[in-house]
């Protein structure tokens, strides 16, 4: 869990690359570091794709590897936040897609393992927004 992890990797901007998770997720086990926390733009649930399949590949292939105990990603401004919001919020407060994966949605507070509280805070710019269609690309 990521209140108990002692050590964390971060990624961002994943946007649904399976190769690139796995890479990113060897590098960090060869390392020693297990819970990994992608900084926005996730990618893997979108309204128009089968995002279940997706997660379930997901998880599966870093079950698989046995390198990464739990992947944890904070909403970014390219999540399909419709589909997103369809899964429950469960007793810790995260919208878990499967037994590994977990949506930190923005104003969601921890503490950590060494005692210090953190909370999912959104923001960042992205120098595309002007090519986008509300509901569409964003």
């Amino acid at each position: 869990m990521l209140s108990t992890a002692r050590r964390i990797g971060l990624l961002r901007d994943t946007l649904a690359g399976f190769e690139h998770v796995l890479i990113v997720s060897r590098i960090l086990h060869a390392r020693g570091i297990r819970t990994l926390v992608v900084l926005g733009n996730f990618g893997f649930v979108w309204p128009d794709h089968n995002c279940e399949n997706g997660v379930d590949v997901l998880s599966g292939r870093l079950e698989c590897r046995a390198q990464t105990l739990y992947f944890y990603f904070v909403d970014g401004i390219r999540e399909g936040f419709t589909r997103l919001n369809q899964f429950p919020l469960a007793d810790d407060g995260l919208r878990w897609l499967g037994p590994r994966i977990a949506d930190i949605f923005l104003g969601w507070r921890t503490t950590l393992a060494s005692g210090k509280t953190r909370e999912a805070l959104g923001g960042a710019n992205f120098n595309d927004v002007a090519q986008r269609r509300r509901g569409a690309s964003w």
